[in-house]
């Protein structure tokens, strides 16, 4: 069953859904048109619209990892009845959008939720069934005999993923962990589950990202006993738990955690008032601050779903703030080492956004919902 946590109501009425489509139609097309002092968002650099020419509104595009400008990849799911959701799957090799399959799936409901890669690997990790973990694998060896590439599942004990799982990381082709509610899993050629922090019990929210240029991992998620928001770091050997806020900082999907370094990270979300407002932490090898003075849009909610970091001096953030209409449009910021800047970015919203490795280049994806069904999806580039 479908987590309501996972979808962006918009409660919008039938009159005002036809405005907001024009609108939305308008804005997807629109480019970057204003980048700030000190940020890589040169007029030269645009972010232009770049979804799938065949994406409909009844497909999610929920995750996007991006190991080079000839290999990116989105996942997410089809709707085909209102508790059947096939995975979707998207390969981009540095002309065009291809479909991957997953060979012998039959589980009637599989959406996914987060991918990564890894070299000429990649992992995608969601919900099998109604109460299931579902890990795929794609490697370009996997190939039919018409030449075509897909996913092979690798099964995970249900003993070891009952509630699915929300979030992976690729450490290398032979070092994958994956969270879900309440569990950590790690796979070295087979699964085998981690001992989880303290924090972790039921219902956790966990996501996961790698430490780049370690074989680390921070793990962020909700300690309901406590009402705090933690973040452990792998060591090695055991985990390093702080408190990053208290409360639920955030609940929607995207990878809301990303470290340069075991000194160094970023965790983003937004706070639960009535006017919730995006909010930024940051690590410092110590202890976690929130970041003061953040360039959002004044008087209306937002928060930020997706972080990712580049160096320590280029980290983007973003996610979404909602007009007075009830109408929703896409909210970037970035880094530079010294302040965060607010940039523009078409759309309706943004939930995860990843750098292309070595290069200016990078992707972000999100959407809304309009009622239950209708997705205004959001799949943008950002190229020099």
């Amino acid at each position: 069953m479908r987590e309501p946590s996972r979808r962006w109501p918009v409660g919008l009425g039938r009159t005002t859904a036809a405005a907001v489509l024009v609108a939305a139609a308008a804005l997807l097309t629109a480019f970057l048109v204003e980048a700030a002092p000190g940020s890589p968002a040169a007029s030269s650099c645009r972010w232009r619209r770049a979804a799938p020419s065949r994406l409909s509104s009844a497909v999610d595009v929920t995750s996007v990892a991006a190991q080079s400008a000839s290999n990116v990849w989105l996942v997410g799911f089809a709707y085909r009845s209102s508790a059947d959701d096939a995975p979707g799957t998207w390969h981009w090799n540095g002309r065009r959008w291809l479909g991957a399959g997953v060979k012998g799936l039959t589980a009637r409901v599989a959406p996914l939720i987060s991918v990564a890669s890894s070299g000429r690997d990649a992992w995608a990790v969601g919900r099998k069934g109604s109460n299931g973990a579902l890990a795929l694998r794609w490697n370009a060896r996997f190939r039919d005999r018409f030449g075509y590439t897909w996913w092979a599942e690798v099964p995970v004990p249900r003993a070891l993923g009952r509630a699915g799982l929300n979030s992976v990381a690729m450490v290398s082709r032979r070092d994958v962990w994956a969270v879900g509610d309440g569990i950590v899993l790690r796979w070295r050629g087979t699964w085998s589950r981690v001992p989880t922090p303290p924090f972790v019990a039921g219902w956790s929210g966990l996501y996961v990202t790698r430490i780049v240029g370690t074989n680390g991992v921070w793990i962020t998620g909700y300690d309901q006993d406590s009402d705090q928001w933690h973040a452990a770091r792998w060591t090695g050997s055991g985990w390093a738990d702080s408190t990053v806020a208290p409360g639920l900082i955030h609940a929607r999907p995207g990878l809301n955690i990303a470290a340069v370094s075991t000194s160094n990270a970023w965790i983003v979300g937004r706070s639960l008032d009535r006017k919730g407002r995006a909010l930024v932490f940051h690590w410092d090898g110590s202890s976690w601050s929130a970041v003061a003075g953040l360039p959002l849009p004044t008087g209306v909610a937002s928060e930020l779903s997706g972080v990712t970091a580049r160096t320590a001096s280029d980290v983007w953030a973003v996610g979404s703030y909602r007009l007075s209409t009830g109408a929703t449009r896409s909210l970037m910021l970035h880094w530079n080492g010294t302040h965060w800047s607010r940039l523009t970015a078409p759309g309706t919203g943004l939930s995860e956004v990843a750098i292309v490795p070595g290069s200016r280049q990078a992707w972000a994806v999100g959407g809304s919902y309009l009622g239950k069904r209708l997705i205004l999806n959001n799949v943008i580039r950002y190229r020099c």
